[in-house]
């Protein structure tokens, strides 16, 4: 007989969301874009909050979207369900001109034509920088409802993390909470399956 039956709900750290840090989707959230979904926060204002999902590749590489772009493995992700028209970057490129600082060694975007530029150098790569098409936006007060309800873990992260390969993302997110999330790698994507 199970004495615990809350091993898959949300108890909070305590961690406020704020730009830099991730969200960790919970293991029953199974909407098709979020499920399993690890979310860099990227902007806050007025209570509203955008980020980027980090590991949700799209089947596209960058050179097939953007012109002028010599490099063919540089993946495209899924950002989120918002401005899905609108290419976006994070890198760790600390002298990219028009760069905003999201964290430590993280930043967003910058100018384009020297993203380009360094892209076909060579010095920017997929080790360093992420692609996504949209985002993921809350509007105000939204993001704080969803945590209250329990839908998301608010967590640090590294940089290392951020630009990690996205397979089994999810899992490893979880290596920066509490040991008691750890049940969470085993359940299964889709429990109506089993």
């Amino acid at each position: 007989m199970l004495k615990n039956l809350d091993i898959f709900s949300v108890i909070s750290n305590n961690l406020e969301p704020k730009v830099g840090r991730i969200l960790i989707s919970e293991p029953l959230l199974i909407d098709d874009i979020f499920a399993r979904s690890v979310i860099l926060i990227a902007g806050m204002e007025n209570k509203s909050a955008f980020g980027f999902i980090l590991n949700n590749p799209s089947n596209k590489n960058l050179h097939e979207l953007i012109e002028g772009v010599n490099i063919e493995n540089i993946p495209v992700y899924i950002g989120g369900p918002v401005e899905r028209d609108v290419l976006f970057c994070i890198h760790s490129i600390d002298y990219l001109p028009d760069s905003i600082p999201i964290a430590d060694g993280i930043f967003l975007s910058g100018n384009f034509d020297n993203i380009k530029t360094l892209i076909n150098r060579g010095i920017i790569n997929s080790s360093n920088a992420r692609f996504f098409i949209g985002n993921s936006g809350w509007a105000p007060k939204q993001l704080h409802e969803e945590i209250n309800f329990n839908y998301w873990l608010v967590s640090e992260t590294t940089r290392e993390f951020v630009f990690s390969d996205s397979k089994n993302q999810w899992e490893r997110a979880l290596d920066f909470v509490d040991k008691r999330y750890e049940i969470w790698k085993n359940f299964p994507l889709n429990p109506e399956l089993n």
